[in-house]
C-alpha cells in the first residue's frame, strides 16, 4: 500500500495540470504520521508546492477515520467551550473548525467496486453526490473523472430542501 501511495504522490508531483488548474493538494488523517518517512517526505513536498495555489482542493485522505474525526472534534470543541463559559451553545459553524476537513463535500467517489462509505467523511458528506465504480484506485483515469463529473454537473441538487 506504501509503494503505491509513493508512486501516486510521485506521478501527482510531475502532474502538469495541477500546476496548470493550481490546484491545491492536502492530506487529512490523524496517523499520517505513521507512514514511512520516504513516503511522508514525497507528501510533504507535493504538499509544499501546491500549498499556495487558488484554483480548487485535491483532499486525498491518509489514516483517516470518520468517527475518529468527529470524536476528535468533539473533544476539541469542548475544551474550546470550557475556556468560553459565556457561550451557550455552540454553532455548527463553530464546531465544524475543529474538524480536519471543515467544509461539506460536493462529490464522493468511491473506487474498487464496494458500495459503502467506511466511515468516510461521515459529518460532511451530509449532501454530496455519491459515486461508486468497479475500478480499484491505481487504475483509475482522468477518462473515468471526466464521465464522473459530467454526471455530477447534470444532476440538480436540492441540499434536503
Amino acid at each position: 500500500m506504501f509503494r503505491i501511495l509513493e508512486w501516486e504522490f510521485n506521478t501527482l508531483k510531475e502532474k502538469q495540470i495541477i500546476y496548470k488548474r493550481d490546484i491545491k493538494v492536502n492530506v487529512i488523517g490523524s496517523r499520517f504520521g505513521d507512514v514511512p518517512e520516504k513516503v511522508r517526505n514525497i507528501v510533504l513536498e507535493v504538499l509544499d508546492k501546491t500549498k499556495d495555489h487558488k484554483g480548487g482542493n485535491l483532499n486525498i485522505c491518509i489514516g483517516y477515520g470518520g468517527k475518529e474525526e468527529i470524536l476528535e472534534a468533539v473533544m476539541a470543541s469542548s475544551k474550546w467551550l470550557r475556556k468560553n463559559p459565556t457561550i451557550a451553545k455552540m454553532h455548527e459553524d463553530v464546531f465544524e473548525k475543529f474538524l480536519m476537513m471543515p467544509k461539506p463535500l460536493d462529490l464522493v467517489i468511491r473506487t474498487g467496486g464496494e458500495k459503502r462509505l467506511s466511515g468516510f467523511m461521515l459529518y460532511q458528506i451530509e449532501y454530496a453526490e455519491l459515486f461508486f465504480i468497479d475500478t480499484l484506485w491505481p487504475d483509475f483515469t482522468t477518462k473515468e473523472v471526466d464521465t464522473i463529473m459530467n454526471d455530477f454537473n447534470e444532476r440538480h441538487r436540492l441540499f434536503g430542501r
